[in-house]
């Protein structure tokens, strides 16, 4: 893995938020198009993510100035981003991903000069970032965002449409015909 995808990996932190589980499912959908297996919800929305981050960046969008994990994470605490619930979680690995790239900027692999840390913070399980470049799935990507937001306009049109009730069957839970008037429910 590249020294770049290495200090991604480093520099993930455990986040909790709520997300459209529609959102997740066509995600976890076009993944799957692009021939990628998600191993996590975690998993998923790290790679997507950095998916929609790289996106931006493409398009010239994406703001400059962060370019280190200190930089990050002080731009996160300036705006009150920091969530104090994974705060004890996150701070170790961050920690160790602030001295990883301090051991890099001197010119020491990490790997090699505190290998314990390297194999805990690279274990198998752990999320690795994308690699999709290879792919050229950026383009492919926006394409994909274009298709799915023309969709989504399309069904929120078809939900907004009128509905014509006198073509509708109306009965409650014993079955009876609530479009009867008295006379024909007392057989009248």
């Amino acid at each position: 893995m590249d020294e770049v995808l290495v200090k991604k990996q480093e520099g993930s932190v455990p986040v909790q938020g709520r997300v459209s589980i529609i959102n997740l499912a066509k995600l976890s959908l076009y993944w799957e198009s692009e021939g990628y297996h998600m191993r996590s919800l975690s998993q998923l929305l790290a790679w997507s993510i950095e998916l929609i981050c790289d996106v931006l960046e493409e398009n010239g969008k994406m703001p400059d100035g962060i370019d280190s994990i200190v930089s990050a994470y002080r731009c996160l605490k300036e705006r009150g981003l920091k969530q104090e619930s994974m705060h004890k979680k996150g701070i170790r690995k961050i920690s160790t991903a602030m001295g990883f790239e301090s051991l890099r900027e001197e010119g020491i692999n990490p790997e090699e000069y505190v290998p314990k840390q390297f194999k805990v913070m690279h274990n198998k399980n752990s999320v690795k970032p994308p690699d999709y470049k290879k792919k050229g799935s950026l383009k492919e990507m926006v394409e994909f965002m274009e298709k799915a937001k023309k969709r989504d306009e399309e069904v929120v049109s078809r939900e907004n449409a009128p509905v014509d009730v006198s073509e509708m069957e109306l009965v409650d839970e014993d079955g009876t015909d609530l479009g009867q008037t008295d006379n024909e429910l007392e057989g009248g």
